[in-house]
């Protein structure tokens, strides 16, 4: 099996997963895990702040790795049947954006594309 199959079955297969990776809080959630993340600001990365506003995971993550000690529980549980509706409705307005793009008479390049693409493309991992 390939590295992306042993990355997913750890998720999978964890009891709680403690990540600095956007995918692999992605997949945490995916796969219903206690999950704690650590999104490190320093990198510029704005997905993790999207993210966890958009599912309101706010008590799931830290900014620093030393964040964890003032942390009153680790690996929280959240209401996965919410995170289900979020995600649903968020890939209800991934097709219309889509929908809309493709038909667009706006020139579409790579660089464009990638742009737009990175968050939406986690929207449909599970569809």
């Amino acid at each position: 099996m390939g590295k992306s199959y042993e990355f997913l079955s750890a998720i999978k297969d964890a009891d709680a997963i403690l990540t600095n990776s956007f995918h692999g809080t992605c997949f945490a959630l995916i796969f219903n895990k206690k999950l704690l993340a650590i999104t490190n600001n320093n990198t510029g990365d704005s997905r993790f702040d999207t993210l966890i506003k958009l599912f309101g995971i706010e008590n799931m993550s830290v900014k620093l790795i030393d964040d964890i000690y003032e942390k009153d529980e680790l690996f929280c549980e959240y209401d996965y049947n919410k995170f289900v509706s979020v995600l649903e409705n968020e890939r209800k307005r991934a097709d219309v954006w889509f929908e809309q793009y493709i038909n667009s008479s706006k020139r579409i390049t790579l660089k464009n594309l990638l742009a737009e693409l990175d968050y939406k493309l986690f929207l449909y991992i599970e569809k």
